[in-house]
């Protein structure tokens, strides 16, 4: 008797170079936002073809629209603040988000897009949908079951 086994995909994958060259860019405020669309919407649909390729039903962007697989969330409310002493997250291959000299509560790396460092300093409000940059567009070039990553409270 054959066992049927079961594989599920999480939903973030690996970051093409150029969409981590277009972040970067983005950051340092060499390119628009506008510009970064445009490539995470490139990479986005070549994930999309690469998971139909594969065989996977329920589609993910990847998550390429996100700086890290939860940063939706604190862009989604407000309440947070820097973190003092700065709270230090280096990351490895080299990616280092403790704020620097400008950070404030709306910029807390201090670099323009930029995300991490912060602590809650205050009762989270949420100011806009969780999903709101992602959905729209996964929904249209999905053709068929999708799902966005929700983190967790805990």
């Amino acid at each position: 008797m054959a066992t049927k086994y079961r594989a599920d995909q999480v939903g973030s994958f690996l970051r093409p170079p150029e969409l981590l060259a277009a972040r970067q860019s983005f950051i340092e405020g060499k390119i628009t936002e506008d510009a970064l669309k445009e490539v995470q919407d490139e990479a986005i649909l070549k994930v999309i073809d690469l998971q139909k390729q594969s065989g996977i039903d329920v589609l993910s962007d990847g998550e390429y629209r996100r700086g890290g697989w939860a940063s939706d969330f604190g862009e989604a409310v407000e309440g947070y603040v820097v973190g003092a002493p700065a709270v230090a997250m280096p990351f490895q291959g080299g990616v280092d988000v403790t704020p620097a000299a400008g950070a404030n509560s709306t910029n807390p790396t201090g670099a323009p897009g930029g995300g991490g460092g912060r602590i809650i300093g205050d009762k989270l409000t949420q100011i806009k949908r969780l999903t709101a940059g992602e959905l729209p567009f996964i929904k249209a070039h999905a053709h068929g079951a999708y799902k966005v990553t929700m983190p967790a409270a805990s």
